[in-house]
């Protein structure tokens, strides 16, 4: 079984892992997986490439952040003007309300899942995404997989499924697309109600929260979630 191991978002706590017996390094050292790194370029990003000596990877700068979250923007406004009242997600979304959590970290992280999944060829049986900074208090067993299901962590509530997730390579390439994140999002905003789920997890202070925005595409895509026996942490 051939596995590629992508790596996204910011590079964190990259001179603990070798340190730390249930770091990604553990993932690698088991699965042996061709890792790819979609990172923000940085001091620590670089020495992240050092360590894991990816088969390829990409850079990307604070300059382009802002490109990507104007475009985001952009297009989800777009999507959703004149249907719904946009200004309290706007507000948010520029981080206007001091008393409200910034949504910019979950568009920080697609744009880097979106730009990694470039990189995969169609030749891996599984692809597994998930980031530096990940404590492994369980071993995933990875496995064979379907088409058009994501295994992930059995959290309630689908708490942290985001952290690290898999799928056919098909799957996980359908999931990780930009544009369908963003019809999903405005899918949500025009059609969820506020207490029912899916949907309503678009909402209020959960709107465009990372594992409510994974599972939001999911289910725009009808991507089915198969809960796997093993937790995750953050390495602080």
């Amino acid at each position: 079984m051939k596995i590629a191991l992508l790596l996204a978002g910011q590079a964190r706590q990259i001179d603990k892992l070798p340190y730390h017996n249930r770091s990604v390094l553990r993932f690698i050292s088991q699965y042996k997986p061709d890792v790819y790194c979609s990172f923000w370029d940085s001091l620590e990003a670089r020495s992240a490439l050092q360590l894991f000596e990816p088969k390829s990877y990409i850079l990307s700068t604070e300059a382009e952040f802002q490109l990507d979250k104007q475009d985001w923007w952009d297009r989800w406004s777009k999507l959703v003007s004149g249907k719904t009242d946009i200004q309290h997600r706007r507000k948010r979304y520029w981080d206007e309300i001091p008393t409200l959590k910034s949504r910019e970290n979950t568009i920080r992280h697609w744009s880097r899942l979106t730009s990694g999944v470039h990189l995969l060829r169609p030749l891996y049986d599984v692809v597994v995404t998930s980031r530096t900074d990940i404590f492994l208090r369980h071993d995933p067993i990875i496995g064979a997989v379907e088409p058009m299901k994501l295994y992930a962590a059995n959290r309630s509530e689908w708490s942290m499924i985001d952290l690290l997730f898999w799928g056919t390579n098909e799957t996980i390439c359908k999931l990780l697309n930009w544009e369908r994140m963003i019809k999903a999002m405005a899918h949500a905003e025009l059609n969820g109600k506020y207490g029912r789920r899916p949907m309503a997890l678009a909402r209020d202070s959960r709107w465009l929260g990372p594992e409510n925005t994974l599972m939001l595409v999911m289910q725009y895509l009808g991507i089915e979630y198969v809960k796997q026996p093993f937790r995750t942490e953050i390495i602080r």
